[in-house]
């Protein structure tokens, strides 16, 4: 007798010598290493893979059963699904639980596999046993794709009839996974599911319930006719889970029935006020936001429900706190004065040890911040960017002497985000000071590189912000931005803030005392700079050619040999750095170093050309530079208005001047003419005049031809965009002129940081009004077609998180599905159908007609071609037939044979 036979004749008796399920558990947890254990259990899949081949259903089973739980640890099983199937198919119901249970862990739309299963699921459903009848429907509900959905759904649909509440239930269940694999059968088996609200067991009313309500995420508008049947069992139902799926359900299909919401208001306030279940006054209070049964201006339900939330706040359990805040969140959404006599509550959480419970209560500050609290607000919020090794500033943060808990840097990066937004809404209506509101931005600037977070392109649009919209705090912005740009560790470590404040540094550069050291310390570090993103480094050149233009044209009417040399080393310096920045990889960088650069030497050609003694800068530092920034003075301009710009119409495909070539070669001869004539005019000085008489008559004529030549070309070039027309007026030095010049340096007077008014304590400024362009009337559109974007954006979002929660569930099939088009696809396919078929009887039947028609044809055709002697009497007339029809019909016959003969 063989081992295998031995031991399978001792098994019956109790004794097993295979590893159980049980010491594979034991033999993992007495392995702690991570090497040892991996050993182990490459062993067990070993042990796995001999035993699951065995004969013996008691030895396959249990290796299901450890592949099954080894299947946990990241194991794959997909090699034993045959395995697995033939332990479905045992007569003994433990076996063929074990294979429904590795079935569904393993069966993973392997659709070979599920072919060959799909025979056994219908005997199993359709088994007496309602033990096997409920392993059947279970695993159905984890394993079914559409294909096998259309083979099985009769059968589940027939179990609703069943005699036992438990399989009628799992069968309720079971159809609603059918459903979402196969929506087609909702056509003819949904009022299947509706019979069953009426079902004498609660539990089978329970999960039809669930079912519906689940389908009402995806198709309300079928179940809206049902309305008045759950509207009654919100009336009478007691059973708590029952009323928490008819508020979802309700909550569903008040989006495409408003007719609802004022039927349902009342019931849902007396249920919220009557129970005491906490799950159901907060499913109470979602169905009425969600239901938007809460308007902007009703307060009183507002209230109702806030104070039932308020409860929950009082509880120890940091669950219902959550909840109580998000459901708190929803209703400020709403109408944000609906929540602010809360805002203790809020305050008090956003020092919760709760982690979530602070991030969901910081959603809610900007609903309660105001001018009275955002002082406290800000403390509160900003003490929790210091760490424990630091000490604030008890000004601005104050001292803190317990430790929370540990908070994330997302979340951190969060706080900066609201204390910048609650401060700016409103047009910065909250804020105390904007000496506060800076001084608090500093902190936080370096809170920032204190904690490593990314916040500096917000901080810096906050600065730029300020400065354009409120001119009386220009000074105090600068002083600020000038910090930033002198601080060694912002380059390091929050580049981006530095991207606005030099912009800023540059607009509004006249309030800059001292522009030459400013720039001095930006060169200095221009190793550093050369590292920054192009982006940011592409805003410096124009930024430090602006600060050089206030700090050279400080003082406009003075002039001596110290202030040239200290310009003209100044400028050397700019224009070695923007050499380097002109061999930029970045076109932008490239582009605006190149255009800069040739203009600062020009600057440098105009001081070493110009009278040392002369008391006046030359023009090209008061006059040509100054023109260059300080024409127009920006303001903010409201969001949208480059959506209401109209595109110019340009067309592209017609040249823009026909004779465009011609034109510049002859404007090329000219010029070069001129330029000759110019240098020859310089170089002979006094020539001209010593000896106007000599060419006299003849000069006079080459002046009134040159000039009407000029003109023409003038006119006819007038209008090219291709020639660039001199300005007479800005010449480069006064030595050009022939005089000194009394030219003002620049359109808009220079503001000097020393002659500027000091702010005092803030009172009332002047905060400027964004412009608009393009209609007036369109700012509402765009304002909410920006909303619609913004919440379509965040519905989206929304679904796709919804859809990465739900990943084994997919309802793609069911959202696709029209419901509405029931009968009449249903009606279509009939008539396609019929359609067809009698297309075919008629080809059918016109086949069989035309058959024996050819046939006589085909003879009267021989019989054309074999032409028969007429009879002739004896004296060769022909003998006429008595029949005429006949004779007729065969003339008839032979008109055509002639013809074709």
């Amino acid at each position: 007798m063989s081992e295998a036979d031995v031991k399978s004749r001792l098994r019956p008796f109790g004794f097993f010598f295979e590893k159980s399920l049980t010491d594979l558990i034991k033999g993992i947890r007495a392995n702690r290493d991570p090497e040892a254990q991996l050993r182990f259990l490459q062993d067990a899949i070993a042990e796995c893979r001999k035993e699951v081949k065995s004969r013996d259903m008691d030895v396959k089973t249990m290796a299901v059963l450890k592949l099954s739980y080894l299947e946990m640890y990241g194991f794959d099983m997909g090699w034993a699904n045959f395995h697995v199937l033939e332990v479905m198919s045992s007569q003994k119901f433990q076996q063929k639980r074990v294979g429904y249970l590795a079935a569904i862990q393993s069966f993973k739309n392997d659709n070979d596999v599920l072919m060959l299963t799909t025979n056994l699921l219908k005997k199993d459903i359709n088994s007496g046993k309602p033990v096997e009848v409920g392993v059947a429907l279970s695993g159905i509900s984890n394993v079914v794709t559409p294909a096998l959905a259309t083979d099985v759904v009769e059968d589940t649909i027939k179990m609703l009839n069943h005699s036992k509440p438990y399989i009628r239930k799992k069968a309720v269940l079971a159809m609603y996974k059918i459903f979402l694999k196969y929506p087609e059968a909702l056509r003819t088996h949904l009022p299947r599911i509706f019979e069953k609200l009426d079902d004498p067991d609660d539990s089978v009313i329970t999960a039809t319930v669930t079912v519906i309500c689940e389908l009402s995420k995806k198709t309300p508008k079928m179940l809206v006719s049902l309305a008045p049947h759950f509207y009654n069992m919100l009336k009478s139902s007691s059973n708590n889970w029952m009323l928490i799926r008819l508020l979802k359900l309700f909550s569903n299909l008040t989006a495409v029935e408003p007719r609802l919401k004022g039927k349902l208001l009342n019931p849902v306030l007396e249920l919220m006020a009557k129970t005491k279940a906490s799950s159901l006054v907060f499913e109470c209070v979602n169905c009425l936001v969600t239901g938007n049964m809460i308007d902007e201006d009703d307060y009183q339900v507002a209230n109702l429900c806030l104070e039932e939330l308020v409860q929950f706040f009082k509880e120890d359990d940091s669950n219902l706190r959550y909840v109580g805040l998000l459901a708190f969140l929803k209703i400020g959404k709403i109408n944000p004065r609906f929540i602010t006599k809360y805002s203790d509550y809020i305050l008090q959480f956003l020092e919760d040890d709760d982690v979530t419970i602070r991030e969901k209560s910081l959603e809610l500050v900007s609903g309660i911040a105001n001018e009275d609290n955002c002082f406290d607000v800000v403390k509160k919020l900003m003490v929790q960017l210091v760490p424990e090794d630091e000490t604030p500033d008890d000004n601005i943060v104050p001292r803190v002497s317990t430790t929370g808990p540990v908070l994330s840097d997302g979340y951190k990066t969060n706080i900066v985000h609201k204390i910048l937004q609650i401060s700016s809404q409103d047009n910065y209506t909250n804020i105390p000071s904007f000496e506060w509101y800076l001084a608090v931005i500093s902190d936080l600037l370096d809170l920032s590189i204190i904690n490593s977070l990314d916040t500096g392109e917000n901080l810096g649009e906050q600065l730029r912000d300020i400065a354009v919209r409120v001119p009386s705090v220009r000074k105090d912005v600068i002083s600020t931005a000038i910090k930033i740009l002198n601080g060694e560790e912002v380059l390091l470590k929050l580049p981006r803030v530095l991207k606005h404040v030099i912009w800023l540094t540059g607009e509004y550069s006249e309030y800059v005392k001292t522009g030459d050291v400013l720039i001095q310390c930006i060169l200095i570090r221009e190793d550093r700079l050369l590292q920054l993103e192009p982006d940011v480094l592409s805003l410096y050149i124009p930024a430090i050619v602006k600060i050089y233009n206030s700090y050279v044209n400080k003082d406009p009417t003075y002039w001596d040999v110290q202030k040239s040399e200290q310009i003209t080393t100044l400028t050397s310096k700019i224009i070695r750095f923007f050499e380097k920045l002109s061999n930029s990889k970045h076109f932008e960088i490239q582009e605006r170093s190149v255009e800069f650069l040739e203009f600062l030497k020009l600057i440098n050609e105009s001081i070493q050309q110009h009278d040392l003694n002369a008391s006046e800068p030359p023009l090209f530092l008061t006059s040509a530079l100054p023109s260059l920034f300080d024409a127009w003075e920006l303001n903010p301009i409201s969001q949208g208005s480059q959506r209401r710009l109209s595109p110019p119409e340009f067309d592209i495909d017609s040249p823009i001047h026909e004779d465009l070539f011609d034109n510049l070669d002859h404007d090329t001869e000219e010029e070069d003419f001129e330029d000759f004539e110019e240098q020859l005019y310089e170089d002979q000085g006094n020539y001209l005049e010593e000896h106007t008489e000599d060419v006299g008559a003849h000069s006079y004529a080459s002046d009134e031809v040159s000039a009407s030549k000029k003109k023409e070309r003038m006119e006819r070039l007038k209008d090219d965009p291709y020639y660039l027309q001199s300005n007479e007026a800005h010449l480069i030095s006064p030595r050009l002129t022939g005089a000194s010049s009394t030219t003002p340096r620049s359109v808009t007077p220079t503001v000097e940081v020393e002659d500027a008014p000091k702010p005092r304590r803030k009172k009332n400024v002047v905060i400027l009004t964004e412009e608009f362009i393009g209609h007036a009337g369109h700012n509402d559109s765009d304002a909410e077609s920006m909303r619609s974007g913004r919440a379509e954006s965040t519905k989206s979002s929304k679904s796709s998180k919804a859809r990465k929660r739900n990943i084994l569930l997919d309802s793609s099939n069911l959202e696709r599905f029209d419901f509405d088009k029931t009968d009449v696809g249903a009606d279509e396919e009939v008539d396609g159908a019929a359609e067809v078929a009698k297309l075919r009887q008629q080809l059918e039947q016109h086949t069989k007609k035309e058959e024996p028609e050819a046939e006589q044809e085909e003879v009267i055709v021989i019989r054309k071609k074999k032409k028969k002697e007429k009879k002739v009497d004896e004296n060769g007339n022909p003998v006429e037939k008595k029949k005429k029809k006949k004779k007729k019909v065969k003339k008839e016959e032979e008109g055509p044979v002639d013809e074709t003969a």
